[in-house]
């Protein structure tokens, strides 16, 4: 019996794994495929589509007709890169070894020279140069020969007409080498057929404010010159809206017609959305648990404007100076809000907004209504400016024990305060992709002007700059980033500069890099965060993808900070920022990036420095768990 168990154990094991091929000891197999002379290809970009590559890894021995096809496999490979001269033959090795029946099959290639292009185009209409339709197609003169380049020019040239005005436009293409010279002359030749401009429009799908939304927003007008990118922008331009859930855009072309009617069909998308989410973020000092609910609707008889509720909760758990308990801190905003789209003018957003604030932070409590106007225009697809006027009344209360009445004065903690203000701004964003960047720039300059004519009490300025920069580096992407702002006049305590965080300063904890006012409780040094006048922060991170763990990408990065908030304007720059090196590792989950950061302290780290823990477990340093890239 314990022998027939370990038989069966056996067999279970060894089932288990991928089972072998059989071969009876009397017939051959095909046990390597060996190419020799092939500089300008690698044997990886060969191999693996040979028909008998895949008899090798099937236990097959060599087949004479695979074998034949494969020569030419091999020889349309390199006649796709332009060695029209190469000569492809094969052996096969080990037929007469009876015992192991091993088989190796050698290709021999002689690659012969490379053919260079010489590019021919014919037929262009007498508007459009030869000059500017070279520089539409990838094909270039005395290049290497590859036929895909060649072939993906054909599409290239026929969208370079076809751009010109010219909808009907047919192209015959084809090579011709001459083995003299090493020329490959790839020619291009165009009917391009009559000119054509844009016909009537005809929208199917949606009537009414809609309806006129969309002529608003047409690229592609009756009478002009035809254009595919004009229907491309149109189609755009038309999802922008943001009302549809398919926008389809036919030009009908037919026979040789000189005016192409266009029709545009729509398919309406959903009116209203519920949006329910929560999350949690770590931070040794002030852990928090936040909720979100919002809804919106955009009423069939008001298809431009949609309006809304939302409502933020979070509950922040802090270690309060007053108390020797870890206590929480709610922070609550409610804000009904409305948008008009193509207001005045198309792509022109006029939004509205009213609600109440809630919040806790270290100092105070501030609670309070505000309301909010803002008039929002993009231009082009990376450029978008906005001007808007907010009003609050903000009433102060948990103040905290280490601000006295001389010092609550000074911040404006001495009784509820109104704060208005105009506001602008202007964002640049040239990223290849806004969620995980990988190359180009963003900037954005923000302006906010205080004054009593927009219902306040403070008179200020502050502007704030934030420009980022992302390098592709290999396998790495090189990300730096730069922000400084300011508050010129009056200095509204809910305006005040904090640095420290996931998406700052990852040395310090959340806003723990800011002016505070210290003091004693209980015979004890304390201290209370209250803010800067000023503040400039730096960064630049090294960021991988160190591989996969069950088809989940595993990031990671290095990173380097450096920050400081002062509380005086004059004193920025005056003294060495407070740096700080790291390391971070974390996942990307259908490209949403949880991130853990560790941040360590590197100068300023005395009693007198923000921050100051010498007994901590791990002093002078800060963990951070975040969603997305830090900047």
């Amino acid at each position: 019996m314990p022998r027939c168990r370990l038989v069966l154990i056996i067999a279970i094991a060894l089932g288990c794994g991928r089972p072998a091929p059989v071969r009876p000891l009397s017939t051959t197999y095909l046990a390597k495929i060996k190419i020799e002379g092939n500089k300008a290809i690698d044997d990886d970009d060969l191999i693996p589509g040979l028909a008998l590559d895949r008899a090798r890894l099937g236990g097959r021995g060599v087949d004479a007709y695979q074998l034949s096809l494969d020569i030419n496999r091999i020889r349309a490979e390199y006649l796709r890169h332009g060695f029209f001269q190469v000569q492809v033959t094969a052996k096969v090795d080990g037929l007469a070894d009876n015992q192991t029946g091993k088989q190796t099959v050698v290709f021999t290639v002689v690659e012969g020279k490379r053919a260079r292009v010489r590019v021919e185009i014919v037929g262009l209409p007498p508007e459009l140069s030869d000059e500017d339709a070279r520089a539409a197609i990838p094909i270039v003169d005395n290049a290497p020969f590859d036929y895909l380049v060649y072939d993906e020019a054909k599409q290239a040239l026929l969208l370079f007409v076809e751009e010109g005005g010219y909808a009907h436009v047919e192209l015959d293409a084809s090579v011709t080498e001459d083995m003299a010279t090493g020329i490959a002359t790839a020619r291009y030749e165009l009917v391009p057929g009559p000119l054509c401009r844009f016909g009537p429009v005809k929208i199917e799908g949606v009537d009414g404010a809609l309806r006129t939304a969309i002529v608003r927003r047409l690229e592609a007008k009756t009478g002009e010159r035809y254009s595919p990118k004009a229907l491309a922008e149109t189609q755009v331009a038309i999802y922008e809206l943001g009302r549809f859930a398919a926008v389809r855009i036919t030009p009908e072309r037919t026979g040789t017609n000189v005016v192409i009617p266009i029709l545009i069909s729509v398919t309406p998308g959903s009116r209203g959305e519920l949006k329910l989410g929560g999350g949690a973020g770590y931070d040794p000092v002030a852990p928090e648990v936040r909720v979100r609910a919002s809804i919106s609707h955009i009423p069939r008889i008001l298809p431009l404007w949609t309006f809304g509720i939302d409502s933020r909760a979070a509950l922040v758990f802090r270690d309060r100076t007053e108390s020797t308990k870890f206590e929480y801190d709610p922070q609550v905003r409610i804000i009904f809000s409305g948008q008009r789209l193509d207001l005045f003018r198309p792509r022109l957003i006029g939004d509205f907004g009213f609600g109440l604030d809630y919040f806790t932070v270290e100092a105070y409590t501030s609670t309070g209504p505000f309301v909010q106007l803002g008039l929002t225009r993009p231009i082009g697809r990376w450029l978008r400016v906005r001007a808007g006027w907010s009003l609050s009344y903000l009433t102060f209360d948990d103040i905290s024990v280490l601000l006295d009445e001389t010092m609550q004065m000074e911040l404006g903690l001495d009784r509820s305060r109104r704060l208005g203000a105009y506001q602008q701004s202007v964002i640049a964003d040239l990223r290849d992709n806004p969620a995980d960047p990988s190359r180009g720039a963003y900037f954005s300059l923000r302006l906010a002007e205080g004054t009593r004519y927009a219902g306040g009490e403070y008179e200020y300025v502050q502007p704030t700059f934030d420009a980022r920069g992302y390098v592709p580096l290999g396998s790495f992407v090189l990300a730096i980033r730069a922000r400084i702002g300011a508050i010129i006049g009056d200095i509204p305590i809910t305006e005040r500069y904090f640095a420290g965080g996931a998406q700052s300063q990852r040395g310090f904890a959340y806003r723990q890099l800011a002016p505070s006012v210290v003091g004693e409780l209980e015979g004890k040094r304390a201290e209370v965060i209250i803010g800067g006048s000023a503040s400039l922060e730096t960064s630049a991170e090294l960021r991988t993808t160190l591989g996969t763990v069950s088809a989940i990408p595993i990031i990671g990065s290095v990173f380097f900070d450096g920050a400081d908030v002062v509380p005086v304007n004059e004193q920025l720059g005056k003294t060495m920022l407070h740096f700080a090196a790291g390391v971070g590792i974390g996942v990307n989950v259908d490209g949403i990036k949880v991130r853990l950061d560790i941040g360590h302290r590197l100068n300023r780290t005395g009693p007198a420095e923000p921050s100051y823990s010498p007994d901590a477990w791990f002093p002078d340093s800060a963990f951070h768990i975040g969603i997305g890239d830090a900047f």
